[in-house]
């Protein structure tokens, strides 16, 4: 097994580098934004748009790469004669390690974000809107062991039904992405409709769910996706 795991863990290293990549970038964007929008229209806050873009392009980049070569890894590893379960474990361990790799690495850019700003507005008593740091050590740590679970179980549902797995996932993608900010603008605007109605009990979930309760909703996430990976690969054959 642990032969296993440094294989996966050797594999996976180019990939890990390419969500830090991207990170970096999404975190010189956000800053760039920030400096511009605070120059064109002065303010007393401000917010750590960089951290922020960064830990969307890590947990989104890192959770895409996961589901989408864990098919290749699958078919690769399997061929060459190793078991089905020993894979599973050592892939999600190798991308729960490069999870908390990036943790570490939005710590240090979240530090070096303040002091960019530091530099660039001696002077200013400015007051960040949102604790992006305190966000970060409230939620990284569960994050990272949900996330790779939950994009292994995806990677899994995808080998197994292929092009209809796919689209289920396509949609469930677009209403997160631009169904439920609508909702949230309809419970907003126009609370007593059915959108409305219907935003208001999303928002109410995702208080109570990403509050108090978003460790035990890691937790769920993680052994469910683990299981449900575990119960789509055990029979899966292997494909040329």
């Amino acid at each position: 097994m642990l032969q296993t795991i440094k294989k996966q863990i050797w594999l996976q290293r180019s990939d890990w580098l390419l969500g830090i990549g991207c990170a970096l970038v999404m975190w010189i964007i956000g800053m760039v934004f920030m400096v511009v929008m605070q120059r064109s229209d002065p303010e007393d806050t401000y917010a750590a748009l960089g951290t922020m873009f960064a830990m969307i392009g890590s947990a989104g980049v890192g959770t895409f790469i996961i589901l989408i070569n864990l098919g290749v890894n699958f078919n690769t590893q399997i061929s060459l004669g190793n078991r089905r379960t020993p894979f599973l474990i050592s892939y999600y361990i190798a991308w729960l390690l490069g999870f908390f790799l990036y943790f570490g690495m939005l710590l240090l850019i979240s530090a070096g974000e303040d002091a960019v700003y530091t530099i660039l507005w001696s002077g200013k008593a400015l007051e960040e809107e949102l604790d992006m740091r305190g966000i970060l050590l409230q939620f990284g740590i569960p994050a990272c062991f949900a996330l790779p679970a939950f994009g292994t179980f995806c990677g899994a549902l995808l080998l197994r039904y292929k092009r209809k797995a796919f689209w289920i996932l396509w949609v469930l993608w677009m209403f997160c992405a631009i169904g439920i900010p609508n909702l949230m603008d309809a419970a907003d605007q126009e609370a007593q409709s059915a959108a409305g109605k219907f935003g208001l009990a999303i928002r109410g979930m995702t208080q109570l769910l990403f509050g108090r309760g978003f460790l035990a909703l890691a937790a769920v996430v993680t052994v469910v996706s683990l299981a449900a990976a575990y119960l789509l690969l055990r029979r899966q054959q292997v494909e040329n």
